[in-house]
């Protein structure tokens, strides 16, 4: 497998604030987020995403601390269980492989929930919340989750960042538990991934996490139409053009225009990917009030942020960026009219006219 670092692009904001300025406080508060001050005594709640199943039997529920204004974020303490049933028959074998047997249905003490699903609204409607008493029992489960969801300066998971930069209710889950018995295991359910449910644990060889099971949802796995792999994404992908150059000594080097249509208003933010082979430098816009976050060399998974001017819904805009194998300097620009930026960039060993070019538009 190719290893492929993700990029959170800002895409619509206003020209006075750059991007570090809005993605640095969202950033700071999920990765500081803690159980909060409002509380509600559990008993017998269910939980239940597609093959994943929560049952808190006796505890507490803690909201944690929001994040961009809203409350993402819950800690359960008490007693509990989770079960996790893969629909796929190679699936389940990979689980008993990894963890001895072909299903989870293991006893919980504590789980941490993180969330831009209906989560928040299933637990309001069956809980009571009230102030935090003083002795209230503690665990640092959340804390724990957030050392798995946070990588450096890197969301591990980008629809969950992409979900609060933009405000968005995108269906993303995301779970910690702790067993009574065995490692913590990990649960998530992501609305942009191929394969939207997966079981993690704890990374092995400096990983954060490993995929022990991963599969598509029920319903997708009833249904035999095809389905389009970009919905419920804010932004459709209209076009995109590609100019490569591969120089002498075969440095490599490429320009990649992208023509974007948002899916509705307000849409912000777009998760982009690169292969970790290849390298983005700093945009900058200096004169436009537009600022950018440079991705440092021996970094490979930061966020390369790049602003694109505000525009509703429906309406196209173009950005262009170009990247390089990293034997050479590389940059990131927005170089056309459709833009209200400037560009600065550095000239790359694979931008001469002596190397071969490839130019493709889809």
């Amino acid at each position: 497998m190719v290893p492929i670092s993700s990029l959170v692009i800002a895409a619509l904001f206003t020209p006075a604030q750059s991007a570090a300025e809005r993605y640095e406080p969202v950033f700071e508060e999920l990765r500081h987020m803690t159980q909060g001050e409002r509380v509600a005594p559990v008993r017998n709640v269910t939980l239940r995403r597609d093959a994943i199943v929560f049952h808190l039997e006796d505890g507490n529920l803690f909201l944690a601390t929001p994040v961009a204004g809203r409350t993402i974020g819950a800690v359960f303490v008490g007693r509990g269980a989770v079960s996790f049933l893969p629909p796929l028959a190679i699936e389940r074998a990979e689980v008993r492989r990894v963890l001895g047997d072909s299903v989870v249905d293991a006893r919980i003490s504590a789980a941490a929930f993180v969330f831009t699903d209906s989560t928040l609204a299933e637990f309001e409607r069956q809980l009571s919340f009230g102030p935090r008493p003083a002795a209230s029992p503690g665990t640092d489960v959340l804390g724990d989750a957030i050392d798995h969801l946070v990588d450096g300066r890197r969301v591990v998971q980008p629809t969950l960042i992409t979900a609060l930069l933009n405000g968005d209710t995108n269906g993303f889950f995301y779970a910690h538990v702790k067993r009574e018995h065995g490692e913590d295991l990990m649960f998530v359910v992501d609305p942009d991934d191929d394969e939207q449910v997966s079981l993690l644990r704890g990374g092995r060889e400096g990983l954060k996490v490993q995929t022990v099971a991963e599969f598509r949802r029920a319903e997708d796995l009833r249904d035999t139409t095809t389905t389009d792999p970009a919905r419920g994404q804010a932004f459709k992908l209209v076009a995109y053009g590609i100019e490569a150059t591969i120089a002498k000594g075969l440095a490599f080097s490429a320009v990649t225009t992208t023509r974007l249509t948002a899916r509705r208003p307000g849409a912000s933010w777009a998760r982009f990917s690169l292969f970790s082979e290849l390298d983005v430098d700093s945009r900058r816009a200096p004169t436009c009030g537009f600022g950018s976050i440079r991705r440092p060399a021996r970094e490979t998974h930061s966020p390369c942020v790049s602003p694109i001017t505000a525009t509703s819904s429906g309406t196209r805009r173009s950005w262009k960026r170009s990247r390089d194998s990293g034997r050479a300097g590389s940059r990131c620009r927005l170089p056309r009219r459709s833009i209200s930026g400037c560009s600065s960039s550095r000239p790359t060993a694979g931008s001469r006219d002596t190397g071969n070019r490839l130019r493709t538009w889809t």
